[in-house]
C-alpha cells in the first residue's frame, strides 16, 4: 500500500525534490515560488554558486537545473531562452545622480563601477553589459554576485546595472536610464539533455514559461 501511495504521488508531481543553481537568487526565487504555489509537494532546494562552476555543478549531479544569463554551447546540455530584460542604472537615493531620470555615460565616469564578478569571469562572457562601457580600472569594484552588487549600491558604494525585477522596488535604489546605450540581459534555464524529459524537470521548465 505504501508503494503504492509513493508512485501515485510521484505519477501526480506530488513528490520528489528539484535542485537548482545560479550564481544570484535575484531571478531564481520567483521562478521557484511559482513553481512551488503549483506543486507544494516537491522539495526544492537552492545553491548560489560561481558562474564559471555553475556547468560543474550539472555534470556532476550535484544540480538539476541552472538559471544562467548566456546560453549553454555544449551538445551535452539542453538549453532554452527564458526571457531578456532592460538593464537600468542602479544608483543609491543618496547618490548625486539619484534625482535624474537618465544620464550619458561620461557622466557615470565620475562613479565606481560595481560587477557582479570577477574580470576573468567576464572574459569568458563577451556579451556582458560591462564590455559596452569604458571604465577606469581604479574606479571599478568586483563582487560575487549580484545580491553584494545591490546592497553595495544601497550603502553608496558604487552604482551598477539591475533590472527591474531585480531592484524589487527597493526603497533605497533608484534606477536611471543611461542616454544612448541599450543594455540587456537574457535568462535562460539549463539541464542536461539527457534529462530534459523527466517529468520534474520538465514541470518545472514548463511552469517558468508559464510564470514569465
Amino acid at each position: 500500500k505504501e508503494a503504492h501511495i509513493l508512485l501515485s504521488s510521484l505519477d501526480k508531481l506530488e513528490a520528489g525534490s528539484l535542485r537548482l543553481a545560479a550564481s544570484s537568487s535575484l531571478a531564481s526565487f520567483p521562478l521557484m515560488a511559482a513553481f512551488q504555489d503549483k506543486y507544494p509537494g516537491i522539495t526544492l532546494s537552492f545553491t548560489a554558486t560561481a558562474l564559471q562552476q555553475l556547468k560543474t555543478g550539472l555534470f556532476s549531479f550535484q544540480s538539476d537545473i541552472m538559471i544562467d544569463d548566456i546560453p549553454a554551447e555544449d551538445d551535452r546540455l539542453f538549453c532554452e531562452k527564458l526571457g531578456t530584460a532592460p538593464l537600468r542604472l542602479a544608483v543609491s537615493k543618496r547618490h548625486p545622480l539619484a534625482d535624474r531620470e537618465a544620464i550619458s555615460p561620461k557622466e557615470l565616469n565620475g562613479s565606481k563601477l560595481i560587477l557582479p564578478c570577477d574580470k576573468e569571469t567576464l572574459l569568458l562572457r563577451p556579451k556582458h553589459w560591462s564590455h559596452k562601457l569604458d571604465h577606469e580600472e581604479r574606479r571599478i569594484l568586483q563582487l560575487g554576485n549580484k545580491e553584494l552588487a545591490r546592497e553595495a549600491v544601497a550603502y553608496n558604494l558604487g552604482v551598477s546595472f539591475l533590472t527591474e525585477a531585480e531592484a524589487r522596488d527597493d526603497p533605497r535604489i533608484c534606477l536611471l536610464e543611461l542616454d544612448g546605450v541599450e543594455l540587456m540581459e537574457e535568462s535562460y534555464l539549463v539541464c542536461l539533455a539527457e534529462l530534459r524529459e523527466s517529468r520534474l524537470i520538465s514541470a518545472f521548465f514548463d511552469c517558468a514559461f508559464a510564470s514569465g
